[in-house]
């Protein structure tokens, strides 16, 4: 079962890139340039747009060309918008800095020209997003190794008794529906598939395991919740393993930043302590240790709670804590 959420549309970028991967670095450059943009707004409200510019000439020339006065070149760029006022110059100084000297190098030059003009309340927010961004991707791989080691292999036969195999090897795409009943069906499971053989689907639309958060056709929203459902056996364990090594092997869903997997389980331990959100996650991934918090940044994340039916806790979030 599916609800919404909203998602980002990827920008267009050039070269030998898989969808996943273009989504993965357009998040990356509009973080970079809202970051410039927000940077080079602050100058132009204090008249010293002018001067960077002059600093900016002696070392990229070629970001300065064709400077354009139509104040529209901001309709497809709200971005560039702060507190109501727009500035076209400064949107134009930042794409073209983007497109000559890439990511690294426009924050580099951004910085050095910033420090050579002695703004220091203006580099100092700047390296602050540049640091958090580096904390970022660097706790993202390392979250990304430790889900692969930890899932790139399952037993076959029974755990401990079986061997290991590499998921990728044996993997067979799950037959996944949309759709589900209210109910519980507490029918014996032989009868269960009895009842599915003999059922006639009607308007049934296959779903692709790493394709669950993406609307079906026709429906304006993205997801934001899904629901598993099957008998025993059947293949859900393995499908979310699949979805989660994809993402960390990144052959799939490059626009999710994080994928953390939560045990109830494990969880029911906890109900008697109290955790933030970051202090609960540090318990499961030390990965995180150097990030704070998300709540100010824009972050796409992934929770996985696996076995609801183990859940002890109560989850009637209008009347407990969460």
């Amino acid at each position: 079962m599916k609800s919404d959420h909203s998602m980002h549309l990827p920008d267009t970028f050039r070269g030998e890139f898989t969808g996943d991967q273009r989504i993965h670095c357009s998040n990356k450059l509009l973080s970079s340039k809202q970051s410039l943009l927000r940077t080079l707004m602050k100058l132009k409200k204090t008249e010293k747009l002018k001067l960077f510019q002059s600093h900016l000439s002696q070392v990229c020339p070629e970001c300065l060309h064709s400077l354009p006065e139509d104040p529209s070149v901001l309709d497809m760029h709200p971005e560039c918008t702060e507190r109501g006022q727009e500035d076209p110059e400064a949107l134009y100084i930042v794409e073209k800095m983007l497109e000559t000297c890439g990511i690294e190098g426009s924050l580099k030059i951004t910085l050095h020209i910033l420090r050579n003009m002695k703004k220091k309340d203006v580099t100092a927010p700047l390296e602050r997003d540049e640091q958090h961004n580096e904390f970022k991707e660097r706790a993202q791989q390392a979250l990304k190794t430790h889900l692969k080691k930890r899932f790139e292999c399952i037993f076959e036969g029974l755990a401990k008794q079986g061997h290991q195999t590499l998921l990728n090897e044996i993997y067979t795409e799950l037959y996944i529906t949309e759709g589900g009943s209210g109910g519980v069906n507490d029918e014996h499971e032989i009868r269960q598939i009895e009842i599915a053989w003999k059922r006639q689907p009607t308007h049934e639309t296959a779903i692709i395991c790493n394709d669950i958060f993406k609307p079906s056709p026709g429906q304006e929203k993205p997801i934001r919740t899904v629901l598993t459902k099957g008998i025993a056996g059947i293949g859900k364990t393995v499908s979310v393993q699949k979805f989660i090594l994809d993402w960390a092997d990144g052959k799939a869903n490059q626009d999710i930043d994080f994928i953390f997997t939560l045990p109830f389980r494990d969880l029911n331990l906890k109900k008697e302590r109290e955790f933030s959100l970051m202090e609960l996650l540090q318990q499961y991934f030390p990965q995180l240790k150097e990030i704070k918090s998300f709540e100010d940044d824009e972050v796409k994340v992934v929770f996985i709670f696996d076995g609801l039916d183990e859940c002890r806790l109560p989850l009637d979030f209008q009347r407990n804590e969460i």
